[in-house]
């Protein structure tokens, strides 16, 4: 499930920046293309509620590299666009609401 929800998160980030930014999902040693995202998984916790069910927390961090001398300036940009195409991400055709987005 874990790998969906990145693809999700990837599919996410290309349809709102597009083509122009990289997306890496593994690690690069060398030959980063800036700008670009890096998305990978950081920590996961199961919690039980009731019976059967269970309260999963997936946590990611999702890294921009900025291509310009202005920061400060393009990875706030950046910012506000991401908490609007990560509320809600598609894993197998359902919504999925990124919470706690920090």
């Amino acid at each position: 499930m874990i790998n969906k929800i990145i693809d999700g998160i990837s599919i996410s980030l290309h349809l709102e920046f597009g083509e122009e930014y990289e997306i890496y999902t593994d690690s690069v040693e060398q030959g980063l293309q800036e700008p670009c995202f890096s998305v990978f998984s950081i920590n996961h916790s199961t919690e039980g509620v009731l019976g059967n069910r269970y309260n999963r927390i997936n946590r990611f961090c999702i890294q921009y590299f900025p291509s310009t001398d202005e920061i400060n300036a393009e990875c706030n940009e950046i910012l506000e666009r991401l908490y609007d195409c990560l509320e809600y991400i598609q894993v197998d055709y359902s919504p999925l609401r990124g919470k706690q987005m920090r």
